[in-house]
């Protein structure tokens, strides 16, 4: 994630573009650049409009990737260390903690299983077939046994999930991002339309060049 503080999951502060106005109309001031150093300039700016919406790609993928947890997709779950976290953030810790002692508990069964039995060459036909059906009866009464475990880690999981989307903090969190990714197309034309402004400021001795190119990309601005 960009940036966290202690109270906060996910960071959803607005972008506000017009701050960049002031050092954009600067650019403005190019008489005295080279040839040379326009083009510097140029790409420059060029490699901060990728910067910048690569970054704004990587938050909406970061986010929709939230929202498919909370949608309970199948294929995506979080990390440990980022289920501690909300966890955390939403005031459900002691549930998760719960769901971790199911999850340590069938770890722990797993190692209590029966060990599948090797052919040995000194026993009859008969008595190796009678040492595995040995075997496979026992292994049928542990997976019962499993699979009771399982199902409590299952449910432990469930009411912390079910107990972690239904808290105010996070349905706050979630209305923040559906908002914040509907913004995330607006953002990334702002982004390209300063970086044009810039570009043509840098490279544009010519005013009255200038002042016509900004007419024309106001205009595309204008369309909705």
């Amino acid at each position: 994630m960009a940036r966290e503080r202690d109270n906060e999951l996910m960071v959803l502060e607005p972008i506000n573009f017009n701050e960049l106005n002031v050092s954009i109309e600067a650019l403005g001031d190019n008489r005295a650049l080279s040839d040379k150093e326009k083009e510097i300039g140029v790409n420059l700016l060029k490699e901060w409009e990728e910067n910048v919406i690569r970054k704004l790609e990587n938050k909406g993928y970061e986010m929709s990737r939230f929202k498919q947890f909370f949608a309970n997709r199948e294929d995506y779950r979080m990390d440990d260390a980022a289920r501690e976290k909300l966890a955390k953030f939403a005031g459900t810790e002691r549930l998760f903690q719960t769901y971790k002692d199911m999850e340590k508990a069938v770890s722990e069964f797993d190692l209590t299983g029966p060990q599948r039995p090797s052919l040995d060459p000194n026993r009859t036909i008969a008595e190796n077939d009678l040492n595995f059906g040995e075997y496979e009866a026992e292994l049928t009464k542990f997976n019962v046994e499993k699979s009771k475990v399982e199902y409590k880690k299952k449910q432990a999981y469930q009411k912390w999930f079910l107990a972690t989307r239904k808290t105010p903090a996070v349905k706050k969190l979630l209305a923040g991002v559906d908002d914040y990714i509907t913004k995330l197309d607006k953002y990334k034309t702002e982004c390209r339309d300063k970086a044009h402004l810039a570009r043509v400021n840098v490279s544009i001795s010519d005013e009255k060049i200038r002042a016509a190119i900004r007419e024309i990309i106001d205009f595309t601005k204008r369309i909705r």
